[in-house]
């Protein structure tokens, strides 16, 4: 590189190294890529530039390429910052001489962000396809009249965990005068099995109690902090190994009769948008089971 380029290669607001091709050592850095990559560039000069790379083999691959066109536009590149965190970037690559030598002037900039954005929506994308499909199989099966609300709940909670991705969930109702709730099902993703008959006091989680009958959701991502929740952390959050709840409450002509809880085992995790309101769909679809449930049953009553 022409020493009169010197400085514009300094100042340049993009990352930019460069490198010898024969053993891929760094000849000069700038400021900019220094400080992304978290290296003096003292410290950097001299050092193989292949050290930066998560594969080394994508930098000789690399280098194969440019020696035969000459240069490379648009490559993603995985390399690594200096303490190893790794980091995506975007890269064009040329053959310049550099005081008689042939390198490899490299100009990036870091699309971590953009790359992780990507993969956002592609999982959202993901996670709202499987949500319409479990809404539109459970409306198909199981808004139609004369199945049993058990059979119907059996059939509502596999569907509803797997497309929440939960390892745990299950449909609780208010009983003995609103002090306690009662487990009507609870289905583990893992295992496939059904399990009912748990009990839950108001006592021992009175914000609980007061969440489920005042709020539309209880989103708790970290169920053994948040205070709402955390009242369950020793007898039953940490036996069963939960780290977030996302809870929806159960209301019936402005009553709340139990709730709908998604239960997330191992660490905190965050309840995205859309999830929630799947689970409120979800509920809303239990809730009308359960009116058919007790119109059947007066019916069969008045019937005597």
């Amino acid at each position: 590189m022409p020493n009169p380029y010197l400085q514009l290669f300094e100042l340049s607001p993009f990352p930019a190294v460069v490198s010898r091709l024969d053993d891929h050592r760094v000849l000069a850095v700038n400021t900019s890529a220094a400080i992304l990559v978290g290296v003096s560039p003292a410290d950097a000069i001299g050092q193989p530039v292949s050290g930066y790379y998560v594969n080394p083999e994508q930098r000789l691959e690399l280098t194969d390429r440019v020696r035969r066109d000459g240069r490379a536009d648009n490559v993603r590149l995985h390399i690594k910052r200096a303490r190893g965190e790794p980091l995506w970037v975007l890269a064009s690559i040329r053959v310049i001489d550099w005081n008689g030598e042939a390198a490899a002037l490299t100009v990036f900039h870091d699309i971590s962000e953009q790359l992780a954005a990507e993969s956002s929506l592609k999982a959202s994308e993901r996670r709202l396809a499987a949500q319409s499909d479990a809404l539109t199989d459970l409306t198909t099966r199981y808004t139609s009249p004369g199945e049993s609300f058990d059979n119907r709940l059996r059939g509502i909670l596999p569907l509803a965990a797997d497309a929440l991705r939960v390892e745990r969930l299950s449909l609780w109702r208010f009983a003995d005068n609103r002090s306690t709730i009662r487990c009507d099902g609870l289905y583990c993703l893992s295992t496939g099995g059904h399990d009912s008959g748990g009990v839950l006091h108001r006592r021992d989680a009175p914000e609980y109690f007061a969440a489920i009958e005042r709020e539309r959701v209880v989103e708790a991502h970290d169920a053994q902090n948040d205070p709402r929740t955390s009242g369950f952390t020793a007898g039953y959050l940490i036996p069963n190994r939960i780290g977030a709840m996302l809870d929806v409450p159960l209301r019936h002509d402005n009553e709340t009769i139990g709730v709908l809880c998604a239960e997330h085992v191992g660490r905190t995790r965050a309840w995205t948008v859309d999830e929630q309101n799947f689970a409120v769909a979800v509920s809303n679809l239990i809730v009308v089971a359960l009116v058919e449930e007790e119109r059947r049953h007066a019916l069969a009553h008045a019937r005597g």
